[in-house]
């Protein structure tokens, strides 16, 4: 199990068909889900990372952990190697166990042609070493990018005219979004991340530089220029990635 406070992220499986275990992962026991939760710390410190056991496993807790949901819902009960069982929740044979499983590497399928397997057993231990999570395959940013802008548009719409600081900004913000996901749409994917980079997180960024708006911030509202900034910047690496290839 993992205790304490998890600090986590939800990933998406999609078409993940082969999670960093060292050998393959059978594939019905994701055939049934759709989101997993990604542990990375524990109280506010790194997982620590894990060791090659005698059955060619990665045994340990990190430096990353899949966690899947419970199929049966049910407490956290104590780890059965734990010598303390007189707890509130102890362990349990019959409860869905979900402590996840230590992970290095995410492979989507199908494989692009060209592309070649990692081998875990050369390239693992590296992986550990560096607190590195991989993955690779059919892996295309864009729809993900163009949801969270959706996302985003939606939130600008919602938002009252106070949160800006024009009336008119809210509507010019709303429509230099919509160009970024044209330029996303006709693959200028270079011109969008420099668009975001240069211009758009400029107006977003007082709260981040000085804890408040500052004169050239479009955004006012304390709640929402974060969150419009990290999604733009989350936006931003998406897009670094695609020029990268």
């Amino acid at each position: 199990e993992i205790p304490g406070r998890v600090a986590r992220m939800m990933i998406d499986i999609g078409a993940i068909d082969r999670v960093g275990r060292l050998e393959p992962v059978v594939e019905q026991e994701f055939l049934s889900l759709q989101h997993l939760l990604l542990a990375f710390e524990r109280d506010g410190a790194h997982l620590s990372p894990g060791e090659l056991n005698e059955d060619n496993r990665l045994n340990g807790e990190g430096p990353f952990r899949i966690v899947p949901p419970q199929k049966t819902p049910g407490p956290p009960d104590q780890s059965s190697k734990s010598d303390v069982q007189d707890v509130i929740w102890p362990f349990d044979e019959t409860a869905d166990h979900n402590a996840g499983f230590g992970t290095l590497v995410g492979r989507v399928g199908p494989l692009p042609a060209g592309t070649t397997d990692i081998d875990i057993l050369e390239a693992g231990w590296n992986f550990v070493d560096e607190a590195k999570l991989i993955v690779y395959g059919a892996v295309d940013p864009v729809p993900t990018i163009q949801d969270k802008l959706d996302g985003l548009l939606a939130l600008l719409r919602a938002a009252p005219a106070a949160d800006f600081k024009r009336r008119v900004h809210k509507w010019r913000f709303i429509l230099e979004i919509k160009l970024l996901q044209k330029m996303i749409d006709k693959d200028c994917h270079q011109g969008a991340a420099t668009f975001i980079h240069n211009h758009l997180l400029e107006r977003t960024d007082g709260f981040l530089d000085n804890g408040g708006p500052e004169p050239d911030d479009w955004i006012v509202d304390s709640a929402l220029q974060p969150r419009t900034y990290w999604t733009l910047h989350e936006a931003e690496v998406l897009l670094n990635i695609l020029n990268e290839r």
